[in-house]
């Protein structure tokens, strides 16, 4: 301890001894300034008079710092003690331990320290928030909300009248003032979340539409809102608006910009069916009549490039519908074991011929029926099977398929598609499932492709609310597996639909379309099935002549100038023509769920699209001969791998 330290140490204890005795404290000081000239005298040559001079003015001097010393620290204990609760006129005083008091005293100047700088802290942050009114496109206000949801306006920012043409003190009284500028629109959704009459959630954020004046254009502000419940009866809550209309912006353009080029690819893809349609079904009819072992040879060559086509085709059209959130899964009974399996017959032979060991492990056990869409499930793995043959030179791909116990009424499967092939370097899987790319230019030259593949996989397994995930190693191989988590149904057997007869009675159809070759071909497809045939090349032809004749089937293109398919079909049914109650199947280009929808909304019994298989057309043949002509669900767009029409 110090001298001063020591010095005061002792001023403290003499004065709280003279709150009990006045004279002790001043007996006290006397001591404390005679011992101190003591101690001084002692540093000066004892037989010098200059020595005894200075040991007289130090003495003095001692006596006069005690009593200035005495004075400050009294007016400093008594200020700390009437922080204690001390009082002078109160008949009893304290006992308070001098150190305990010093203790005391640098706490609370630590706590007054601290305050201070809490202090500076919000006077900080209060000028941050002016700044940012000032430097952004907004507004920051306080206000409480009552339990009955009433809004009282406690402050606002001073970029209020900067922001909308309204006052301070107009905005004050009326809040509602803000909701002029509002999209009406969205003026519910604002009053909502400003007057919620309870504090949870804290935080909530709402993005709206503002228009300051009616010759400018719409902007987007983002609502943000902090709440704190003070009292029972109301919540206080501090709100923050800012612009935001460049995100909001940038987003709705990039979102108009993917609409509109998932529009593009589906009209390509609508348009290029059309010539694919007439391609692939004069081939495979052409096929059928030739008896000349070369020549029909060449005839399913055509085939075989023209489903390579229809393949590439439907690629672009299913991704343009997973971005477009299009896609509607099936959810009904199937057999994974049997998908599965087909699978493995299906790429046999090409495995065979590369000489690649393709081996299918099932390591389910009871093989229960599962709940979803097989169609589509089946697209998936036969993406994997494919890919993983075309880059396995040699070796082996193994299709491997296990699973947990059934839970709940579900279960866990794991299916994996494992190859010795080329494998993938660590560069190409960061972007191995982005769209429309492959892993290098040598990848594309060498073995084709659009690059949609697995981005389309992956898309379905998703919604399907699975993953897949791969590993690989360039030059050992790679292993893609799929997660699933699957309903289990009790519906085991699940009946094959035998496929049907082709000599059945004939029926009387009517085909509409307006592109004379699908008239031609879908003319030869029904005469060389025994069925008589009557063609209409357009939706208005189609009505008047339904009028006078009943048609047991009418085959209805969509897309046709003046009335479309879809209209032709409404008036139709509305009508009182013989043909009101026929069976109607839209054979169309048209793809997307929303026109599939519309189709049998209209009135239309099922929706193919085109390229459509000859066994679909059977089918459909056969359920009306059958007596089978109520209006049914969507069927399977693409039943088959064998399309004409």
């Amino acid at each position: 301890m110090g001298v001063l330290q020591f010095f005061e140490l002792m001023v403290v204890r003499a004065r709280f001894r003279a709150f009990a005795s006045p004279w002790l404290g001043v007996t006290a000081s006397i001591a404390l300034s005679f011992f101190l000239g003591l101690g001084l005298l002692t540093d000066f040559a004892a037989d010098s008079y200059l020595g005894l001079w200075a040991a007289s003015l130090s003495i003095l001097g001692a006596m006069l710092g005690a009593l200035v010393l005495d004075t400050v620290f009294t007016h400093r204990v008594k200020t700390l003690l009437r922080q204690t609760g001390y009082s002078e006129n109160s008949d009893t005083k304290p006992d308070v331990n001098p150190e305990l008091l010093l203790s005391l005293e640098h706490q609370i100047g630590g706590l007054q320290r601290a305050n201070q700088a809490l202090s500076d802290l919000v006077s900080l942050e209060v000028s941050h928030v002016k700044a940012l009114e000032q430097c952004a496109e907004g507004f920051s206000f306080s206000y409480l909300v009552t339990s009955d949801r009433q809004i009282e306006i406690k402050s606002v920012g001073d970029n209020l009248v900067r922001f909308i043409n309204v006052q301070r003190s107009e905005f004050v009284n009326d809040w509602t003032s803000l909701l002029r500028f509002v999209d009406p629109s969205e003026q519910d959704s604002v009053r909502q979340v400003l007057s919620r009459s309870d504090a949870f959630p804290e935080r909530e954020k709402l993005v709206f539409g503002l228009q300051k004046a009616a010759h400018e254009e719409k902007r987007y502000y983002q609502l943000s809102l902090l709440r704190h419940r003070d009292k029972p009866e109301y919540i206080s809550v501090y709100a923050l608006l800012l612009d935001v209309s460049d995100h909001v912006l940038a987003r709705i353009k990039a979102e108009s910009e993917d609409k509109a080029k998932s529009d593009f690819l589906a009209t390509v893809s609508h348009e290029l069916r059309t010539p694919l349609n007439a391609i692939v079904g004069f081939s495979r009819l052409l096929e059928s009549n030739l008896s000349d072992v070369e020549m029909k040879s060449d005839a399913h060559n055509v085939v075989m490039a023209g489903e390579s086509l229809h393949l590439i085709l439907n690629d672009i059209l299913d991704y343009s519908r997973i971005e477009a959130q299009g896609i509607r899964l099936e959810n009904r009974p199937f057999d994974l074991n049997e998908v599965l399996s087909n699978i493995y017959q299906l790429n046999k032979s090409l495995a065979d011929q590369k000489g690649i060991e393709l081996t299918y492990i099932n390591l389910l056990e009871d093989n229960p029926a599962l709940l979803g869409d097989p169609h589509r499930l089946r697209q998936v793995f036969q993406n994997l099977v494919s890919n993983a043959l075309k880059f396995t030179e040699q070796g082996f791909v193994r299709i491997k398929v296990s699973g947990s116990r059934p839970m709940n009424s579900r279960m866990e499967v794991f299916i994996e598609i494992i190859d010795s092939g080329i494998g993938i370097s660590q560069v190409a899987l960061s972007k191995l499932f982005r769209r429309f790319t492959q892993a290098g230019r040598d990848t594309h030259r060498k073995f084709g492709g659009t690059g949609l593949g697995l981005a389309i996989s992956k898309g379905l397994v998703e919604l399907m609310g699975g993953r897949i995930d791969v590993t690989s190693e360039p030059g050992v191989g790679s292993v893609f597996t799929v997660y699933l988590n699957m309903a289990v149904t009790t519906q085991i057997n699940i009946p094959a639909k035998a496929k049907p007869e082709v000599n059945l009675r004939p029926l009387d159809v009517l085909i509409v379309d307006d592109h004379p070759l699908n008239l031609k071909l879908l003319d030869k497809f029904l005469v060389k099935r025994g069925h008589k045939v009557v063609k209409a090349n357009g939706g208005l032809e189609a009505v008047q002549t339904s009028e006078g004749h009943a048609f047991d089937l009418i085959l209805m293109d969509i897309d046709m100038p003046e009335v479309d398919g879809h209209e032709a079909s409404r008036r139709i049914r509305a009508g009182t023509g013989k043909s009101c109650q026929s069976y109607i199947c839209a054979l169309s280009g048209l793809a997307d769920e929303a026109n599939i929808a519309l189709s049998i909304s209209c009135g239309m019994n099922k929706h193919l699209t085109k390229p459509v298989s000859f066994d679909a057309l059977d089918i459909v043949l056969a359920d009306i001969a059958n007596g089978q002509t109520k209006a049914q669900a969507i069927g399977n767009s693409n039943p088959s791998s064998h399309p004409v029409a």
